[in-house]
């Protein structure tokens, strides 16, 4: 194969998502703000968003308690800006609910984010912003999906950076949820059922097929939650969600990881550190496909991120930003869609930033990332084309051994009610 042919092939292969789906490709506008996990300048790096004292818990706190959600984020423009926000309460499916602000909010609908800190010693200059939320400020009355806003000036969405997903729960019901081998024989050694029981012992359901909506996320990904289930059986207070066949998800893999806490040596998993004057450039070992074989065990964080420095007083401030490259060997380019590098550190997205390149002479996919320093969790995901949810097993593989995280959400719009109550949540990890 020339070089004159490989550079035309590059080129249509890059060509033929935006030609057949550029309906998709809107989506990663700038300027099209959704209610979804997304941030839309290019300035805005590391956004995090967690049970404050939890850095890797979801962004999830109870109703009328003293927990709170801490925001933090990097502007790397590196000068101060005033930042603001608000929040937004959703129906079950993440639309606006019916809800004027003064019906969920007690005290200021928007406010201003004044913890700010400049970086300290490191190559790259950004301004760190952190908010904890709710506060004296801003109190939430109700319980439900919500989307976090930052904005500056006004909430327009000219003017928003970020948006993130936030719940607050009310506990109403009981929950039983347990991961079993799947029930399909075809799929018995690659997949895990989520078995699920609910009690409602003081709480009223008139009407469980309508008005009670579940549904079940594995390791935080948004892309593949399965969303409406319904149950198998109801007897009396107990509604049962166990033995369906359609209530599994694939397996995967234990998660690849990159422990980047210090850039002044090589860890477990990086080749080596460059720094050109302007930036690091931390080169990960070569990885290799992992969708044959046995599985086998590996610890990990379900893919998930934690910015830590080795030896830091403010992991916030004092890590830096690198180039992380990566590098797997593919013998051919994927004409039916993508590849692309996901995890904790993208939401679970498929945007240009972590999309991977095919390099014909390497014979191997490879992709730069700019990512700020920490423990790092990643997979390799394909996307196929007008598809919005990523196959973690094309590359990965698929076991039903494999350690993953399970989170249900429960909600209810009971008689003479206009929004969702989020009235269970249930946690379990198969590898415990």
């Amino acid at each position: 194969m020339n070089k004159l042919f490989k550079n035309i092939l590059s080129i249509l292969l890059s060509l033929v998502p935006s030609l057949l789906f550029s309906q998709q490709e809107d989506y990663y506008q700038k300027n099209f703000v959704r209610n979804d996990n997304a941030t839309y300048r290019e300035s805005i790096q590391t956004v995090l968003l967690y049970k404050t004292g939890f850095e890797l818990s979801p962004p999830i706190i109870k109703l009328k308690s003293d927990e709170s959600l801490t925001l933090a984020f990097d502007d790397l423009d590196g000068d101060h800006k005033n930042y603001r926000y608000t929040i937004m309460h959703c129906d079950c499916f993440w639309n606006p609910s019916q809800l004027q602000q003064i019906e969920y909010i007690n005290g200021f609908t928007e406010d201003d984010i004044d913890d700010f800190r400049i970086s300290y010693n490191t190559t790259t200059r950004y301004m760190n912003y952190v908010l904890v939320f709710p506060n004296e400020d801003m109190r939430i009355l109700k319980s439900g999906n919500y989307i976090l806003k930052v904005f500056i000036g006004s909430p327009e969405d000219k003017n928003v950076v970020l948006t993130r997903r936030f719940m607050v729960f009310e506990p109403m019901v009981d929950l039983s949820v347990k991961i079993n081998k799947a029930m399909d024989l075809d799929n018995r050694y690659t997949h895990q059922q989520v078995d699920l029981r609910i009690t409602a012992i003081n709480y009223t359901i008139t009407d469980s097929y309508k008005d009670l909506h579940v549904f079940m996320m594995q390791n935080g990904r948004w892309d593949n939650i399965l969303q409406n289930v319904q149950p198998r059986m109801i007897t009396g207070n107990l509604y049962d969600y166990t033995m369906q066949q359609g209530l599994s998800f694939p397996g995967g893999n234990e998660f690849r990881h990159l422990d980047m806490k210090t850039l002044k040596y090589n860890t477990d998993r990086m080749k080596s550190i460059e720094y050109d004057g302007a930036a690091y450039h931390v080169y990960v070992m070569t990885d290799m496909p992992r969708n044959y074989g046995n599985y086998r065990f590996e610890e990990d964080i379900n893919g998930r991120r934690l910015i830590s420095v080795n030896y830091a007083r403010d992991n916030y401030t004092e890590a830096d930003y690198a180039w992380v490259h990566f590098l797997l060997p593919y013998q051919v380019p994927l004409a039916d869609g993508s590849l692309y590098i996901a995890g904790g550190f993208c939401d679970w997205q498929y945007r240009p930033s972590n999309k991977m390149t095919y390099n014909f002479d390497l014979h191997a996919y490879e992709a730069s990332i700019f990512l700020k320093q920490g423990y790092y969790n990643y997979a390799y995901v394909f996307l196929e084309n007008g598809s919005k949810v990523g196959d973690a097993t094309f590359i990965e593989g698929s076991f039903w051994e494999t350690g993953n995280e399970y989170e249900v959400f429960v909600y209810h719009r009971g008689q003479g009610d206009y929004y969702d109550r989020l009235i269970g949540l249930g946690f379990v990890d198969n590898a415990q």
